[in-house]
């Protein structure tokens, strides 16, 4: 009978005990986890169950590459939501393979939401610096991304997808980094171009015309760009002095006219985010457009001058 209980008992321990799991906490554990397809042996600490890490941070070094992870584990990969930080992250900009360091926030293992990423290759990258929203591994979101070369400045604003998609606010903002004639945008001006981006190229005077402030002088929006930032310009009968028209940027057709009157101390550059048709140098002009931000500009001989940068709404022929 005593033989029999106890029989009973172990099979009542049996069944209780059945599907349980065993844990333990553990510190600098070696294992063996992957990542982007590879196998990494490194050092764990947090939570084992069933012999399997389930979340924790795993440490891995070996020559100059590391990697550190903190977050969720599943068949020893990273899975759910965690911090990376690594020098051997890949990526994809436009159509180019990217390898760099990543540090910031990934989805199982994958950076995702938000992160800096700092290229080591392509060698015309390496060294450039990506900061912002991520999404699979690739940029995504809103981001900047600052070039290492000088003189190729960043672009700063949308990213779709692994590459660079502005909207028009963006791109007058990345140009201001990207030209000769460099300029920040003001405050206003972004917040009139995000309210008002069908104005960026209008199709005829008569649509600006509630948007305009003909009474404005020159020098005066010059002086302070910034405070005529939320009404268009209009600059009426200025010669050409240098157009460069229809340069592919940004899947656009950008067009670059400086004009004005040398002896006045007046030069207007104005940026037209659009095909603009032939515009002969001393030919004249009228021009419609948005304060961005005051400049230097560099002529050919050298001589530098202080510019009003417009972001172009309209251009019309005096000639």
């Amino acid at each position: 009978m005593k033989k029999l209980k106890i029989a009973a008992l172990l099979c009542l321990l049996c069944l209780l005990t059945a599907g349980c799991s065993k844990e333990e906490k553990v510190k600098n554990k070696p294992i063996t986890v992957k990542y982007e397809g590879k196998n990494y042996k490194g050092r764990y600490t947090g939570l084992i169950k069933n012999g399997e890490p389930e979340g924790g941070t795993f440490s891995y070094k070996k020559g100059r590459n590391y990697l550190h992870y903190k977050g969720g584990f599943s068949d020893r990969e990273m899975s759910g939501r965690g911090t990376l930080k690594t020098n051997f992250m890949k990526t994809k900009f436009s159509d180019t393979d990217c390898t760099g360091v990543y540090d910031g926030k990934v989805l199982d293992g994958e950076a995702w939401s938000h992160g800096t990423f700092t290229f080591k290759s392509p060698d015309d990258l390496k060294d450039s610096v990506y900061k912002g929203d991520w999404s699979y591994n690739k940029m995504d979101g809103k981001g900047q991304l600052i070039f290492s070369k000088k003189g190729w400045g960043g672009f700063l604003g949308n990213f779709d997808d692994g590459y660079f998609a502005p909207t028009k606010s963006d791109t007058f903002e990345s140009l201001g980094t990207l030209i000769n004639t460099s300029y920040k945008v003001s405050a206003n001006a972004k917040s009139f171009i995000k309210k008002h981006g069908n104005l960026f190229m209008a199709k005829d005077e008569d649509s600006l015309k509630e948007y305009t402030d003909t009474s404005a002088e020159y020098h005066d929006v010059l002086k302070t760009p910034a405070a005529f930032g939320n009404k268009l310009m209009k600059f009426s009968n200025f010669p050409v002095l240098n157009p460069t028209l229809n340069e592919k940027m940004f899947g656009r057709n950008i067009s670059f006219i400086l004009l004005g009157s040398p002896s006045d101390n007046i030069f207007i550059y104005v940026i037209c985010l659009g095909p603009i048709k032939d515009v002969p140098i001393n030919s004249y002009r009228t021009v419609y457009g948005l304060p961005l931000a005051s400049s230097i500009y560099e002529s050919n001989s050298g001589k530098r001058s202080k510019v009003l940068v417009l972001a172009g709404s309209y251009i019309k022929d005096e000639s």
